[in-house]
């Protein structure tokens, strides 16, 4: 009998430890854990979206954030963000979407010196932005 392993599923919760936790889900992908970290995922995400709202109605009042708003708010965009990432990371791993680390070796390009100098915009930048200086 042959046997195709299926992508395990990163969780949106840690385990006691804090640790990451892991699903072997079922063929349909579709169990009552899945279902489960499914609706968790949804509900940080909006976390996060509700936190950014937060954010700019306070920036566009007058550019001036109430100091005593700014530990609760910082730990929750940190926290969404955090969230945000492990959601993507999941996603990705079960999509069979390249991590960084699967680009390495694009520091051995030998192409023109713009390029081996970091030249060029960042994804969804204006000119300009997007380049890291030293």
């Amino acid at each position: 009998m042959i046997s195709h392993a299926r992508p395990v599923r990163l969780l949106p919760w840690s385990d006691s430890l804090g640790r990451p936790s892991y699903l072997i889900p079922d063929e349909g992908g579709n169990g009552v854990v899945s279902r489960l970290a499914d609706k968790m995922e949804a509900e940080q995400l909006d976390a996060g979206a509700e936190y950014l709202a937060y954010l700019r109605e306070l920036l566009c009042r007058n550019g001036e954030l109430p100091t005593e708003d700014l530990p609760w708010l910082m730990n929750g965009l940190a926290e969404s963000l955090r969230n945000s990432l492990r959601i993507a990371h999941s996603r990705g791993t079960r999509l069979g979407v390249p991590t960084a680390d699967d680009f390495d070796d694009v520091d051995d390009f030998d192409g023109d010196e713009e390029a081996d100098e970091g030249g060029g915009t960042a994804p969804g930048a204006r000119a300009g932005q997007g380049r890291a200086h030293e």
